[in-house]
């Protein structure tokens, strides 16, 4: 389990880097990445993205609801917790936290970001 994720891509340019790894099938974890995007100058994201197994998708989500409580939007295949009127977790920028499926490429994700910015 040591090796099952490897760095497939580094992109860097003045706007931001990405970092993808690839992860193994002997993991639940199908790729990881690591993305920091500077706006205009006033604002940046920050983000780890994980794209799991798409079967796992109803157990991610109910464990997340059971941990961060009720979403602050709810579909059939997206949870999103956004903490805009917490002041004090705001101070370092606007925390999002989400899980996705889609049905039709069969593919999940949960995200952490981190938005600053006008």
């Amino acid at each position: 389990m040591r090796n099952a994720c490897k760095k497939t891509v580094e992109h860097a340019s003045e706007f931001g880097i990405v970092n993808k790894y690839t992860c193994g099938s002997t993991s639940a974890i199908e790729q990881i990445r690591i993305d920091w995007r500077n706006g205009d100058g006033s604002g940046y994201v920050m983000a780890l993205s994980i794209d799991y197994k798409y079967d796992q998708y109803e157990n991610v989500r109910k464990i997340m609801e059971r941990k961060l409580g009720r979403p602050t939007k709810k579909s059939k295949d997206v949870v999103l917790w956004r903490y805009i009127s917490d002041k004090k977790l705001n101070e370092l920028g606007n925390p999002v936290i989400y899980s996705s499926v889609d049905t039709d490429e069969h593919t999940a994700r949960f995200e952490i970001a981190l938005e600053q910015g006008p």
